[in-house]
């Protein structure tokens, strides 16, 4: 098998019996192949302003794309990863991976990476820069499909936050791209999104700070 066959082959047999409630019971493999399918539509429009392939190969970026989820929901480690795929796989397949991290003391519990790092931490790889503009445009596309309005709009906001930190050349910050401000007949509301996605209101000279431009 060439190396996108193996990629297929992997991320079926990992996420089997995992289904997606919010995309109409589908396996998650389908939202696998879709991140691909679109991976690969972006890969034809490359070599753009924003997007340019200096370290990985095409044939890379979609096995990654596949692989996408294996690390975070599956049994599957990025030292297998490697194994099969080499490093260059393993290097996209980790930054599209969001990490625990432990805790200021010994006995503190390990939790996961601020989403906001994380996003930081993919705009730092271009395949994985790829990949997860693909994984987000389809994750937002299939939230309007969640009932529950209260959680879908958060999931529609924090994405659409992370997907202008990705795309835009300018290369804002998470609280640049979060930055709103809303009026109550004379006041101001000042808002950002903290670093989980959350809308939260901070003082006009705390946003000021947060969304000046270095």
């Amino acid at each position: 098998m060439n190396l996108l066959e193996k990629a297929i082959e992997l991320a079926v047999r990992a996420h089997a019996g995992q289904i997606d409630k919010d995309d109409d019971s589908m396996p998650h493999v389908v939202h696998c192949y879709e991140v691909f399918r679109r991976v690969r539509g972006i890969l034809k429009e490359c070599c753009g302003s924003r997007i340019t392939l200096a370290k990985y190969t095409q044939e890379e970026i979609l096995a990654s794309a596949m692989l996408h989820d294996t690390v975070e929901d599956t049994f599957v480690t990025l030292d297998q990863i490697e194994q099969e795929f080499g490093k260059n796989v393993r290097e996209i397949v980790d930054s599209v991976s969001r990490r625990t991290v432990k805790g200021e003391h010994s006995h503190a519990p390990e939790a996961k990476e601020s989403y906001r790092d994380f996003i930081y931490r993919v705009n730092a790889n271009e395949g994985g820069l790829i990949v997860k503009i693909a994984d987000l445009s389809h994750n937002r596309s299939r939230a309007t499909k969640i009932k529950k309005a209260g959680w879908r709009s958060k999931l529609e906001y924090k994405y659409g936050i992370a997907l202008a930190v990705l795309n835009d050349p300018a290369h804002p910050t998470w609280e640049q791209a979060s930055a709103s401000v809303q009026y109550d007949g004379q006041n101001a509301h000042y808002f950002i999104a903290d670093p989980n996605g959350k809308k939260t209101e901070v003082t006009e000279a705390e946003f000021k700070t947060l969304t000046e431009k270095a």
